[in-house]
């Protein structure tokens, strides 16, 4: 939970072990970067962010982090596609409606 009494911590079950994090090149912010924005430009986006797995990072080593998207449909292809680009942790799972059909919503309103 942040201080905006928002909880973003991955809706999916952490793996067995929980969630680890090894750096390396598939893990780096240029890898982070990719697969972000391969999320962004899907039309069955639901959503995403990065957790944080340490509360306390260091400005001396990259975070620890977990991506977590959410799209309303093809949730294997889409964990596919993104775990070519990020070999750290992820979470995508399945929401009923996508982000530009939300926004459609929202303009009719």
């Amino acid at each position: 939970v942040d201080r905006s009494g928002m909880d973003f911590t991955p809706p999916c079950d952490p793996p067995q072990g929980g969630w680890s994090f090894e750096h390396g090149p598939g893990t780096s912010n240029e890898a982070l970067e990719a697969a972000m924005a391969y999320v962004s430009a899907q039309p069955g986006r639901a959503g995403a962010w990065v957790y944080n797995l340490d509360p306390t990072p260091s400005e001396f080593q990259p975070a620890e982090v977990v991506i977590v998207a959410a799209f309303s449909g093809e949730v294997a292809r889409h964990e596919a596609a993104i775990g070519e680009l990020w070999s750290g942790p992820l979470c995508v799972f399945e929401r009923s409606v996508s982000e530009p059909e939300l926004r459609a919503i929202q303009d009719e309103l």
